[in-house]
């Protein structure tokens, strides 16, 4: 039993296995390792596009909320101006009801001035007349009016 291998059987044995490393690196290694490379590029590239797009997206978002907040903010002005307006209308009317309401309140205090000088007249002159009469039913003679 030798130690040291045979140099020739060495070389007969290298040889198939040199051609099957050239051949196998040939027809599956280089293409493998193409493939694998050209993954890489595309994951890249796609992982780049998803950036691109998200940058994009958010943009387009922030802008739609700055005009989400700016129509809000207008449509408070405005409903702002139309309270005020209402307001102002409400005030106007309410003044205006007061005003008849104190109008009428004032026709109808001389309508009772009137009557209740009307009626103390009426009773001034009824209590003149009931006095001459228990006057004269209790004296039997008319007493002259003062």
């Amino acid at each position: 039993m030798a130690i040291l291998p045979d140099p020739i059987l060495m070389l007969i044995q290298a040889v198939p296995f040199a051609i099957t490393l050239i051949v196998l690196n040939k027809l599956i290694f280089q293409p493998m390792i193409a493939y694998l490379n050209d993954r890489d590029v595309a994951i890249v590239g796609s992982r780049n596009d998803a950036l691109q797009l998200q940058d994009t997206a958010s943009d387009k978002l922030n802008a739609y909320e700055a005009r989400v907040a700016e129509a809000r903010a207008q449509v408070a002005g405005e409903r702002s101006n139309a309270r005020l307006a209402a307001l102002d209308k409400r005030e106007t009317l309410i003044a205006g009801a007061r005003a008849e309401a104190d109008k009428k309140v004032a026709e109808a205090l001389a309508v009772i001035d009137g009557e209740r000088a009307l009626a103390s007249e009426e009773l001034d002159r009824l209590s003149r007349t009931l006095a001459g009469d228990i006057t004269t039913q209790i004296l039997g003679s008319e007493v002259a009016a003062k």
